[in-house]
């Protein structure tokens, strides 16, 4: 089977389903940051798709199924566990299967998040430490140079 996946930003825009075009419509900042992660949501939701998973089962996850604007599953940009390895195994050939580089990762991410001040977002991520002292190493404030410990 073919991997294909779909998307339109028109669905997520705050009035399409009152019947207003995106062109005729003005939104706030909010509005706008909102509608921005709705479609982040859905693209990496569809790029899940192209690596061939699944609708997630096992947790609050960018991979559980939507089933329109009422449903709050998959309200999440983040995978859960389960998702996260089975993307880390995808890599596994090379660096980027390890937990130190998922963490690395989260790094860079807090990090956009703060610049854009998408606290809902960054506080997730601080929670995905491995442990409350490798918190400081995904401190946005904290040297590039500091090593998550992720043995923990």
């Amino acid at each position: 089977m073919d991997r294909v996946g779909v998307f339109s930003f028109a669905r997520h825009h705050p009035e399409f389903y009152n019947g207003v075009h995106a062109k005729n419509s003005k939104l706030g900042g909010g509005e706008m940051v909102s509608w921005w992660l709705d479609c982040v949501r859905t693209c990496l939701h569809e790029l899940g798709h192209l690596l061939g998973m699944r609708h997630c089962i096992y947790f609050r996850c960018l991979m559980n199924g939507n089933n329109g604007p009422g449903d709050s599953a998959g309200r999440t940009t983040f995978l859960c566990p389960v998702c996260l390895r089975k993307v880390l195994s995808v890599c596994a050939g090379d660096e980027c299967g390890t937990a130190a580089v998922a963490v690395e990762r989260y790094k860079g991410i807090i990090r956009a998040l703060a610049a854009q001040t998408l606290e809902p977002q960054q506080e997730h991520l601080l929670q995905l430490c491995p442990s409350q002292r490798a918190k400081s190493c995904c401190d946005p404030t904290t040297a590039d140079h500091d090593e998550p410990n992720v043995s923990d």
